[in-house]
């Protein structure tokens, strides 16, 4: 199960359903019965990638889909009673949504027959925009506070040969199309993003110590548009497993079973 904390809920969600149930974060404590928010949450037939976003408002994003595999879907706006509001887009694999902080845009992993980019939609489905351009994978965006930014995980290093990685690293890009994307973080091991500060100094991420190795959690900060990794910490062996609350200048990290 995966979960994630806003506005005085922790979301949780597995096998496709969603719940919310209240929480107070000073006392650490659920203090209400868990509701069912939503069912047939679309995902890549695991926990790791599932379409649905969180912000701290608690208005909810998702696609909707079958859980168990991936599957074309049709990305939906509902209200907090389940009602439909208006679809977004044309259908499509989507995977690892994530909603701007001003909540106009979705930013959207869309798998096609040769690979997987990152797409930006307004809010209403009017307009599209392909966000990122590599032939590579690129998948997992991550909003910066201000939305002026979005970090994202891609397999577009090369191996000896000139063959396609498997190695996902961290690159950047701004929002506003002035600019490419630059590699934050690079090296042997797959590494994804997984939350950003408040303050936008700080990125947390997720990886794998070697190909067989424990999973660890690191946290990157930023000098002048680059990211200087922090040691990271070894977490088990799923590091994607865990959610993550921010107060001031600390992190709760959370790990989910």
């Amino acid at each position: 199960m995966m979960t994630t904390y806003a506005a005085g809920y922790l979301f949780s969600w597995r096998d496709g359903v969603a719940e919310a149930q209240a929480f107070d974060p000073d006392r650490q404590k659920l203090t209400r019965d868990p509701i069912q928010v939503v069912d047939q949450i679309a995902s890549d037939g695991t926990n790791r990638h599932v379409a649905l976003s969180v912000p701290a408002t608690g208005v909810m994003a998702y696609a909707r889909g079958n859980p168990t595999n991936r599957s074309t879907t049709l990305l939906t706006w509902k209200d907090r009673t389940g009602k439909v509001l208006a679809t977004v887009g044309e259908p499509a694999e989507h995977t690892n949504l994530s909603l701007s902080p001003d909540e106009r845009y979705i930013a959207v992993s869309i798998v096609s027959p040769l690979n997987r980019d990152i797409w930006l939609i307004d809010r209403n489905g009017s307009t599209s925009s392909r966000f990122t351009f590599d032939p590579a994978d690129d998948a997992i965006p991550v909003w910066s506070p201000d939305g002026g930014r979005i970090v994202f995980a891609s397999r577009r290093s090369r191996a000896p040969g000139d063959v396609a990685s498997e190695i996902w690293d961290v690159y950047q890009k701004p929002t506003n199309g002035n600019a490419r994307e630059t590699p934050l973080l690079t090296s042997e091991n797959s590494k994804y993003p997984m939350d950003w500060s408040p303050d936008g100094r700080v990125v947390l991420y997720g990886g794998r110590l070697g190909s067989h190795g424990s999973g660890h959690l690191g946290a990157a900060a930023f000098r002048r548009s680059t990211a200087v990794p922090g040691h990271p910490v070894a977490f088990g062996r799923q590091p994607w497993r865990v959610r993550t609350g921010w107060k001031m200048d600390s992190v709760l990290v959370q790990r989910v079973r």
